[in-house]
């Protein structure tokens, strides 16, 4: 004799089986985060595990520049994926700014780009998207990014499909603080490697040309500077000359001498202060 299976049953069940799910993905993801070092691959393996497990028919993820004043696109499942770094957002513009700017999330079930929050970007046809749920990635209870997840159809979404997502999205968070701490750490022993190099040349008993040479090229490689120069006084004439610089431009190598109070070096020297 078989037992019909009550509804609370069922209802127990059904919960259960969505509370291992949401632990899997937890752990997945928390996987990822511990096994990568690479931010960029972490954020691709969490946008595919958030849909997957959202059944979404499109992820996006954006983390805040870093001048803080817009959101970029790190990271696309399905749609957009060559335009990613390239997609940029002000905070304030759109519902995903929105969601940067406020620091709450949003969730629309149906007609997504009816919310007046809404703005049209010509490379993100978002419109086309009936459901939409938007959840800020924190870190040290500051925004760092917005987490989209976005259905073609009305999708009425579960509480715990939303914590989840919010739950990823702390996740998130964690990993970018992680990666900027990994960078720090990288930046400091490069700093040090460097300053010890400089402190070795100038003891050195080479060509004072060849130890500018190497100045200038240490520093811009540890600063990450496009162009690195050092500039001598010419008493005689007032002028400052390009003595060592690591640009490859023979047009910048051949610019010409620098009055003292011309240009910001000229002031610095004039000044007697960094500027």
């Amino acid at each position: 004799m078989t037992t019909k299976r009550t509804p609370s049953a069922a209802h127990l069940q059904q919960a259960l089986r969505e509370k291992t799910r949401e632990v899997d993905v937890l752990h997945r993801i928390s996987e990822s985060i511990s096994n990568q070092l690479d931010l960029e691959a972490v954020l691709k393996h969490i946008v595919e595990v958030v849909v997957e497990v959202t059944k979404a028919d499109a992820c996006l993820l954006y983390l805040l520049s870093d001048r803080q004043d817009e959101l970029i696109l790190r990271a696309s499942k399905n749609p957009h994926p060559k335009l990613i770094g390239r997609i940029t957002i002000g905070l304030g513009e759109g519902i995903t700014g929105w969601v940067a700017q406020e620091r709450t999330r949003v969730v629309i079930p149906s007609n997504a780009s009816d919310d007046p929050r809404f703005k049209f970007f010509h490379n993100l046809p978002e419109d086309r998207h009936q459901a939409f749920v938007s959840v800020p990635i924190m870190a040290k209870k500051e925004v760092v990014g917005v987490i989209n997840v976005q259905h073609k159809r009305p999708k009425r979404y579960r509480p715990d499909e939303i914590a989840l997502l919010s739950t990823i999205a702390n996740q998130v968070g964690g990993a970018i603080e992680n990666a900027r701490l990994y960078d720090q750490m990288k930046r400091k022993a490069l700093q040090v490697e460097t300053l010890s190099q400089v402190s070795e040349t100038v003891a050195s008993n080479r060509l004072i040309e060849d130890v500018l040479q190497l100045l200038v090229t240490m520093t811009a490689q540890m600063m990450s500077s496009k162009i690195c120069s050092i500039m001598l006084l010419d008493e005689a004439t007032g002028e400052l000359r390009i003595e060592a610089t690591q640009s490859l431009s023979e047009q910048y190598r051949r610019k010409p001498n620098l009055k003292v109070g011309q240009s910001i070096s000229g002031r610095a020297v004039k000044d007697r202060r960094p500027i």
